[in-house]
């Protein structure tokens, strides 16, 4: 059995796949492991890429610097923030910080013309991990995965299959991935990579 613990938070809210965690479990081979992430804080941040005042209130508050550079991300041991565009970026944090965050940054930026949103309900995070998770990936996706093009610490808003995904590469030693889909899709997108891991698994 998977660690419950993994799929339920303190208040008892589960992840969209809890249901299927066993399926998951199960898939997982030497070669390719499908999992979902735990619960955690979702934020969407926009702002005008100009606005000094609003990269050095997120960075006093996340410990992180807005990442500039199109499709990159930053992160540390509990926090990523991910480019999403020109003026907006998304910041992941542990589970039930996501309140305390957005407030304390619309207080630090109280006037300015920002926009700081709790969007945690929003989407959930499947990690495709393994040799062959380049390989499941380079079948399910058109962007280029190439690790002359892709590589960890960049990401990308892409199609997998027919689901929208914020796709983000955190390690090239063991390639793993992570894919943020909204919580709607969440079963349609772990049953399409589980359907192109099984050549792995059987």
């Amino acid at each position: 059995m998977t660690d419950e613990f993994s799929f339920t938070n303190a208040n008892g809210a589960q992840t969209p796949l809890a249901d299927i965690s066993d399926t998951l479990l199960a898939a997982t081979c030497r070669k390719v492991a499908l999992r979902e992430a735990p619960l955690a804080s979702q934020i969407t941040l926009r702002a005008k890429s100009d606005n000094a005042d609003f990269f050095h209130a997120v960075q006093r508050q996340t410990g992180l610097e807005l990442p500039r550079l199109a499709n990159n991300f930053v992160e540390d041991d509990a926090r990523r923030l991910f480019w999403m565009g020109p003026s907006e970026w998304f910041l992941t944090a542990p589970d039930g910080e996501a309140p305390r965050i957005v407030k304390e940054l619309e207080l630090a930026t109280e006037g300015q013309h920002v926009s700081v949103v709790d969007v945690s309900d929003n989407r959930t995070c499947l990690t495709l991990s393994g040799a062959k998770s380049w390989n499941v990936l380079n079948k399910t996706c058109a962007f280029d995965l190439h690790p002359r093009t892709f590589e960890p610490g960049q990401c990308a808003q892409t199609l997998v299959g027919r689901t929208q995904v914020l796709l983000a590469m955190t390690a090239d030693n063991q390639p793993e991935f992570q894919l943020y889909v909204r919580n709607s899709f969440a079963h349609y997108l772990a049953g399409f990579l589980l359907e192109a891991m099984r050549e792995y698994y059987e």
